[in-house]
């Protein structure tokens, strides 16, 4: 009997033997029960093999996909580009599969094909791949579709490109595989092996998991340059800006500072986030929170900096809302200087309508003085006169002459 997993076809052998008159066993060769022994024990290994060939596939997949994401997070661990470690990821995808050569390609800014890693070839043969065996155009627009080209098949690529391509890489067959992710092509790669049949089925669908994985690592390292380099952006325009620059949660806690509130207060930037904004500007409960959601300007507020010096700082508060989260962004400007030019310039305003004041009160006193100067010196020259008539004008004389330097 052949075993089943529930034993369901023992039982009914078993049930009916015992319902059958025992009879006399049969003396049977022993060569052939031994020969049908071994071909059932050949039978079992066959389908053994066949499932553990398939576990392996399966597992050769599942490395393909380990070691691309392995080289994936070892560039961006290493804060490098994915493309720095693309070699050693192609060369341990291809010993999986156990592929002795093969090329990758990236599309480059310009559009192009550009050979970027390349496994089984020498320094010689490099200037062959990179032109793309002398057919840039037509592997471009072979590729453009996104399907996997088999060489040789003469259906995509022309006949003269195969040949160029199988003489070039000394190889019976060969795959080119786009790499494409969302609709988006990224570039490709070339597998042949010399001793290996890579149009097998199993080849095939090992570089369409090879392609797949590398797709998805390509676009994860681009998002996350792009996300370096905005970061990067972020805290350069922070860190150059002038004035002191906060990001503090709704309730007023620091999340992040730029370098010129490092050198105001002589703190670092991590001895200042996660602190409460009252700790930086002294202002009253609930200012730099902003309940409301329009932008807030304080007046003029003092602040104790580093050198023991007192500024006068005023604060742009501006209300926002990024991912779900409402932060405020808080802007200082220093208006010491300006809040002392104010000053001097309103006591210059002061002093100025002293003094016009002054001017105004000097004028109108020295009218009627100029007045009683004139009819003093009129009084003097009438008193000489009567001086010819023998009178005694000698007081009189010397109270108009007092009257007179009075007046000046």
């Amino acid at each position: 009997l052949m075993r089943t997993p529930d034993l369901s076809g023992v039982v009914a052998a078993l049930v009916q033997a015992i319902g059958r008159s025992r009879r006399a066993a049969a003396v049977e060769d022993v060569a052939e029960l031994q020969r049908q022994h071994e071909s059932r024990i050949f039978w079992q290994l066959e389908r053994q093999v066949q499932q553990n060939s398939g576990l392996a596939q399966r597992c050769s997949f599942q490395a393909t996909q380990l070691a691309v994401l392995a080289g994936a997070a070892q560039a961006l661990a290493g804060r490098r580009s994915l493309e720095e470690v693309l070699g050693d990821v192609l060369a341990s995808c291809l010993d999986m599969a156990g592929i002795s050569r093969g090329m990758l390609y990236l599309l480059g800014s310009d559009g192009q094909l550009t050979l970027k890693e390349q496994i089984g070839f020498t320094d010689a043969d490099r200037q062959v791949l990179a032109s793309l065996f002398g057919h840039r155009q037509a592997f471009a627009e072979a590729v453009a579709p996104g399907r996997i080209i088999i060489i040789p098949s003469g259906t995509v690529l022309p006949d003269q490109v195969e040949r160029d391509v199988l003489a070039a890489m000394a190889v019976t067959s060969a795959l080119v595989v786009p790499i494409m992710g969302n609709g988006e092509l990224f570039g490709a790669f070339l597998l042949g092996g010399r001793t290996t049949d890579v149009t097998t089925p199993d080849s095939i669908a090992f570089a369409r998991v090879m392609a797949t994985q590398l797709a998805q690592a390509l676009n994860l390292a681009r998002t996350f340059a792009r996300l370096s380099a905005a970061e990067e952006r972020y805290r350069t325009m922070m860190d150059t800006a002038q004035d002191p620059v906060a990001v503090s949660t709704a309730d007023g806690t620091v999340q992040e500072v730029n370098r010129r509130w490092e050198e105001l207060l002589g703190r670092p930037r991590s001895a200042i986030i996660g602190r409460p904004i009252r700790e930086l500007v002294p202002v009253e409960e609930g200012l730099m929170t902003n309940g409301n959601a329009m932008r807030t300007v304080t007046s003029p507020l003092t602040v104790q900096v580093a050198n023991g010096a007192e500024l006068l700082m005023e604060f742009a508060i501006n209300p926002l809302q990024i991912a779900g989260e409402r932060l405020l962004v808080s802007i200082g400007r220093d208006v010491t200087e300006r809040v002392r030019t104010q000053a001097q310039l309103m006591m210059a305003d002061r002093l100025a309508s002293v003094g016009m004041l002054a001017a105004g009160v000097a004028h109108e006193i020295n009218n009627p003085l100029a007045a009683v100067i004139a009819n003093l010196d009129l009084a003097d020259v009438d008193l000489s006169a009567l001086a010819g008539h023998q009178l005694d004008t000698t007081e009189l004389a010397q109270d108009l002459k007092d009257a007179r330097e009075a007046a000046e």
